[in-house]
């Protein structure tokens, strides 16, 4: 329909398609919509997700171009989010059903399989009402639905409800949410509407689905007209049955004020909507959560889950985690024996410099002491960024405090030991050494600014960031294609430089599979484990090396033999210069 009025130079206004090709206004030059695409209903439920406190989930999506399109958009704002996509399921449902009037299940059953062993209890499910009643008993014998499960589904799942819908769907959609688009923002013109539909259908007690949508659309058009005109184009203009002069929508299209609130658009004629999370419970679908244009979460009230509780569920078990969590008491004793070890360093370092002027404190550097107090401190306090999920922050802030932490410590120590050695053992450079503390120190600061110019240029060109990896074995459901099939056995984080990012074009990779044969852990890889830190971080192994290379030109062999005798405790400097002054 939308191509008939393009040919014949009509204008058109949709209030339910919400399909992500009418975006393209090379194809639909005078289509616009009031209900938001498929697009923005893929990145508010990934939003969604994410200010729910839930990092990972599985997702289940229809093979249908409806399905595709929320699933790429939700894909793409979810790995930005980083939220951790366990497994990618997609179904063809056509095939599906031919299957089933055979009286075989296995291209819903395999699905379902997988997701159950993926680990992640959160289920988004992409689809159509029929798709949904379909794939639900499938997915209960599974065990995938249930109170530690929660399933989240499309605009389109509202069409579930019927008033006619049996205990047994009733069973399957409990404590299940779907999005739908903000409708009947206008309460006053609502109710008004509602009376006149109820003089034509007594028996109504609300506004049908998409009514509002529609009512805006025919409201748009009518805006839009009158500001063509006024912009001094003529009626033909407008009422006119040729392409060739048609008027661009943005002369006429402006924002409105309509049933579903503030209608504004965007540059390709959609509509930028704010959205409702709405909970299904005993037939009846409440709404529990607004999420604005700009993505913003805000609660209504607490929603139902499967369960009858309102207490949010895990989207992991406990039994998988294998990192701390803040939320966890585990990491806050982590947290305070770290403390109390910073702490310790400290005041050790404290009672040491009230000895400012003892000789022993002068010969070792009240400087040196100090830096590496804070080295210390630095080392020990980079290992708390390491506790729950990764972010490019927290990766960053380990790698900077463990290298700048570790300068801090050496760098002092090579230069007291290199002090020492021209001082005590060399008597050539003793006779030529510089008498300027600060030309002296001067090569050790070169030393150490080494560190940060290299950390700098390679956060700013090679950034960290989290790398979810999960460990897992072949499944035991599908022990035959191992390599496609595996259940999950742990989850953790790392920082990796340049991490992968999924690709638009991963639903069509993932397409070429079987029906069923998704990889269970990520879109990236299916199982791998941690390889070792010189491999996945090269600039670590030259950084390394460099501060070897410098170390040993700056002692050499007797400087490493006085290295080990001013680490030793009990050394007194002082004593040792005595004895060099007597011989």
């Amino acid at each position: 329909m939308a191509l008939a009025a393009q040919n014949l130079g009509l204008y058109m206004c949709s209030g339910a398609a919400t399909a992500t090709a009418l975006s393209d206004k090379s194809s639909f030059p005078t289509m616009f919509r009031t209900i938001p695409s498929d697009g923005l209903q893929g990145i508010a439920l990934a939003k969604f997700v994410k200010a729910m406190g839930w990092s990972s989930c599985s997702v289940v999506a229809s093979s249908s171009a409806y399905g595709r399109s929320i699933a790429d958009a939700f894909l793409l704002t979810a790995d930005q989010l980083q939220v951790n996509v366990a497994t990618m399921q997609v179904i063809n449902f056509d095939q599906a059903v031919q299957e089933a009037e055979k009286g075989s299940t296995t291209s819903l059953k395999l699905p379902a399989q997988t997701v159950a062993e993926a680990g992640a209890r959160i289920v988004m499910f992409f689809g159509e009402p029929t798709e949904f009643t379909a794939f639900a008993p499938v997915a209960k014998s599974s065990g995938i639905i249930g109170s530690d499960w929660v399933w989240i589904g499309s605009e389109a799942i509202s069409g579930v409800i019927t008033p006619d819908m049996t205990q047994e769907a009733k069973d399957l959609a409990r404590g299940m949410m779907h999005i739908f688009p903000t409708e009947f923002q206008n309460a006053a013109e609502a109710n008004s509407l509602l009376t006149r539909y109820k003089r034509i259908k007594p028996a109504a007690t609300r506004l049908e689905p998409y009514s509002g949508f529609h009512v805006d659309c025919l409201y748009g058009l009518t805006h839009m007209f009158i500001e063509i005109l006024k912009s001094g184009s003529s009626t033909d203009a407008v009422l006119g049955r040729n392409p060739a002069a048609r008027v661009p929508l943005s002369r006429g299209l402006k924002p409105f004020d309509g049933l579903s609130g503030r209608v504004t658009f965007d540059g390709n004629g959609d509509r930028k909507g704010s959205y409702r999370m709405l909970n299904v419970w005993d037939n009846q679908a409440t709404p529990v959560y607004e999420i604005d244009v700009e993505g913003e979460v805000k609660e209504i009230k607490a929603p139902k889950y499967f369960s009858g509780s309102t207490e949010r569920p895990a989207d992991r078990p406990d039994s998988l985690i294998m990192f701390l969590r803040f939320s966890r008491f585990g990491a806050w004793i982590v947290c305070f024996i770290v403390a109390a070890v910073i702490l310790a360093v400290i005041v050790s370092t404290a009672m040491v410099l009230r000895q400012w002027n003892s000789r022993i404190v002068n010969e070792y550097g009240q400087g040196v002491l100090i830096f590496i107090a804070i080295g210390l401190s630095l080392v020990l306090g980079s290992t708390v960024s390491w506790i729950d999920i990764q972010t490019r922050l927290s990766c960053n802030i380990s790698l900077w405090g463990i290298a700048l932490g570790f300068e801090m410590i050496v760098v002092p120590l090579l230069y007291r030991t290199y002090y020492t050695w021209t001082t005590f053992e060399n008597t050539i450079l003793r006779r030529n050494t510089v008498r300027s503390t600060f030309l002296r120190t001067l090569p050790f600061v070169g030393i150490f600014l080494i560190q940060p110019v290299i950390l700098g240029l390679w956060t700013l060109f090679a950034p960290s960031n989290r790398d979810p990896f999960q460990q897992c074995r072949p499944s035991r459901s599908f022990a035959s294609q191992p390599t496609l099939f595996a259940q999950c056995l742990q989850v953790d984080h790392d920082c990796l430089e340049h991490a992968p990012a999924v690709r638009p074009s991963v639903l069509d990779e993932l397409n070429t599979l079987p029906v069923g044969s998704r990889p269970c852990t990520s879109l990236r890889t299916l199982c791998r484990h941690q390889p070792c830190i010189f491999v996945r971080h090269p600039l670590s192994t030259g950084r390394f090396l460099l501060s070897g290379i410098l170390a040993r030109l700056l002692l050499g062999a007797h400087g490493r033999r006085n290295l080990r005798l001013y680490l030793h405790l009990g050394y007194d400097p002082g004593a040792h210069h005595s004895a060099a002054a007597q011989t």
